[in-house]
């Protein structure tokens, strides 16, 4: 996911600049006002049309293990720190021992939203989707780590919690 989205923000940086050299070039050659003609722009319609969106930006910002009732209580919180919603279906979240991974179902996490994956068994929401596994708990007292991986099962992000 990163790759592509890098490769994504590497191309749009690319034309952009693409385009100012060329503005400049044409506005610096020419001693009046600049004239653009068709023969000027016929190198551009050779370049891949790229579209520049603001990227979902996913990270697990915490998770919580309380002290007592842990597998009733415990979950796993996913943000989207960036501009634009993810589709988040058939990513997975996993511990450190990989005892246990829970599937997304098809789920869309929009802007600035977050959603707890919480270890019980529940109704899922637009904020919370239950995991409900028979291993809960999940997450050791001290320094489990937490998984997200893409539906490529591509690291996306992970969390170590003390």
């Amino acid at each position: 996911m990163f790759k592509s989205r890098a490769r994504m923000s590497a191309s749009c940086f690319f034309v952009i600049a693409l385009l100012l050299v060329s503005v400049l070039h044409t506005t610096s050659s020419q001693s009046a006002a600049p004239q653009i003609s068709q023969d000027d722009l016929t190198p551009w319609a050779y370049l891949p049309m790229v579209r520049c969106e603001p990227a979902p930006i996913i990270r697990i910002t915490s998770v919580y293990v309380p002290p007592i009732l842990r597998a009733a209580y415990e979950y796993v919180e996913i943000e989207n720190q960036g501009q634009g919603a993810q589709d988040m279906t058939n990513w997975t979240v996993t511990d450190a021992a990989q005892t246990d991974t829970f599937v997304f179902p098809a789920f869309t996490l929009q802007a600035g939203s977050s959603v707890r994956v919480r270890s019980s068994c529940g109704i899922n929401g637009p904020d919370k989707l239950h995991w409900c596994t028979s291993k809960a708990p999940l997450w050791d007292i001290e320094g489990d780590t937490a998984y997200l991986r893409d539906q490529n099962g591509d690291l996306v992000h992970s969390y170590t919690y003390p």
